[in-house]
């Protein structure tokens, strides 16, 4: 008869229990949801057209047609929500680009995405460029639009008349995109005489921010503001600002907004998918953080003739010292740590008294402290899979009784 059924049907249990374990726990780690899996499918590259060097000129989206816009999304890549007849992609920085500059994609597709094909090989790779800004030409659309184009007029938009000003070129003394910090002036120049009913202007801004790079900004503050109007009458103009105090961010573009959250909206990353600026032609952000100010308090000094006793100094604190002549007698500092407090009872004596507070210890911001959370990445997936592995060998390492019958 088996007299050990009780322990054997436990032992039978644990093994089964052990196995499902196992299988949850390679199941969950396999194809449980994280941030290491790509649940959409693979974005659709719109093809490469051809290149243009990088210039002032190409720059701007008239250049490249009347029917142009520009935008400054930032980012390494733009998904197109509509059809386009043309877009530019310009990279962000001009350096060993080798007149890939600007990549053009000719009817691209709504749906499909594209980037700056800065190394010319005509797929999106690590050696691209971020985006400095991107030109879109011609939206196709479903809809039927009937325009009239045999009237030209000279009528001003946004401070720049088109027509008068179409023979003129207008350089800046900063290159295109991002430019190093801090940008704080920038000179503009007409390539001829600016005749009769031609004017553009451009603004140069300072921002605050909480953070040194566009990404980490934060919320900004206008800091300072300055424009320029080039015209018949004036055919070149310098924009200064002055550099924020400690974090900061300055923007030179094409017109007169303030973009101070009432003539414009803030540059905000990353609720708005497009720069509130669309007109943006340079930018630089930088700085550092704000250094802590401490207030120091001296209490409690009492000169008599030339001995100065009781000295106490909140902060690096010396508490009771007297000095007679040129001889220091019974000099006493007491915690140099502007974080721990004491308080001392200056008496007009050469001794040294003791501290009679105690001190106090200020606990670190709670900011600072490590906080707990789940590994980040797909970690927690190869500490399952361990798991996993290290039961298995248990289950397998263990040996399965047998009956015993009397």
């Amino acid at each position: 008869m088996d007299t050990n059924i009780p322990g054997r049907k436990r032992a039978t249990t644990f093994r089964r229990a052990g196995w499902l374990a196992v299988a949850s726990m390679a199941t969950l780690a396999l194809v449980g949801p994280g941030a290491g899996i790509a649940l959409a499918s693979d974005p659709v590259y719109a093809t490469v057209s051809g290149y243009a060097a990088g210039s002032a000129d190409n720059n701007h989206e008239a250049t490249w047609g009347t029917d142009c816009t520009k935008l400054n999304p930032g980012g390494s890549t733009y998904l197109l929500t509509q059809n386009y007849a043309k877009v530019i992609v310009k990279a962000g920085s001009d350096v060993s680009t080798d007149d890939h500059a600007n990549t053009i994609f000719e009817n691209p597709l709504a749906g499909q995405t594209v980037w700056a094909d800065s190394n010319g090989s005509d797929a999106f790779d690590s050696g691209d460029k971020s985006i400095s800004h991107i030109i879109l030409c011609g939206p196709t659309t479903t809809t039927t639009t009937t325009t009239t184009t045999t009237t030209t007029t000279d009528t001003t938009t946004s401070g720049t008349t088109t027509d008068a000003c179409v023979d003129v070129t207008f350089t800046y003394s900063v290159s295109p995109g991002r430019y190093s910090y801090p940008l704080l002036s920038v000179t503009v120049t007409a390539s001829r005489d600016v005749p009769q009913g031609c004017e553009r202007s451009w603004s140069l801004n300072a921002y605050k921010t909480q953070g040194a790079t566009w990404e980490t900004s934060g919320t900004q503050v206008l800091f300072e503001h300055d424009t320029i109007t080039l015209n018949s009458e004036k055919k070149s103009g310098t924009l200064t600002v002055a550099e924020p105090p400690c974090y900061g961010q300055t923007d030179f573009y094409e017109g007169t907004t303030r973009f101070d959250g009432d003539d414009g909206p803030l540059p905000y990353y990353p609720d708005s998918v497009v720069v509130p600026n669309p007109g943006l032609i340079a930018y630089s952000n930088g700085g550092q953080a704000c250094e802590s100010t401490t207030t120091t308090t001296t209490s409690g000094t009492t000169t008599v003739g030339t001995t100065t006793v009781g000295t106490t100094t909140v902060g690096t604190t010396t508490v009771g010292t007297t000095t007679v002549g040129t001889t220091t007698v019974g000099t006493t500092t007491a915690f140099s740590s502007g974080a721990l407090g004491v308080t001392a009872t200056p008496k007009p004596s050469h001794d040294v008294d003791a501290a009679t507070g105690k001190p106090r210890v200020t606990p670190p911001p709670t900011d600072t402290l490590p906080t707990s959370g789940t590994p980040g990445g797909d970690s927690w997936r190869l500490v399952l899979l361990g798991l996993a592995a290290l039961l298995t060998t248990v289950l397998l390492l263990t040996p399965v009784r047998a009956t015993t019958r009397r």
